[in-house]
Order: C-alpha cells, then structure tokens, then sequence
C-alpha cells in the first residue's frame, strides 16, 4: 500500500462477486499471501462464492 500499488478499498470479495475486474491483461501480476490453513481458505471461498 505504501508504493500505491493497491488500497484499503481493494478486497478480494469484490472479485469474487464480479464486482471488481481483476487482471484485464497477462503482464498484471496477481499476488496472494497465505496465512492460514488450506481448509479455512477452501470454506472462505465456498462462502464467498456460493453464499
């Protein structure tokens, strides 16, 4: 966030629903950070995804 390269306003969930446009050519670079257990990342994105 300090270089600018994304904000507090930036959220996954948005993505997920459609709402945000994610990677619109090959070049953008999508960056993910594990923190946790595989399972509680499987269980967040069923959440998100089907409700």
């Amino acid at each position: 966030m300090a270089a600018g390269a994304f904000g507090p306003d930036h959220n996954a969930a948005d993505l997920c629903r459609g709402e945000a446009p994610g990677r619109t050519y090959p070049a953008e670079v999508t960056a993910f950070k594990s923190v946790g257990w595989a399972g509680e990342h499987l269980a967040a994105a069923m959440l998100a995804y089907c409700g």
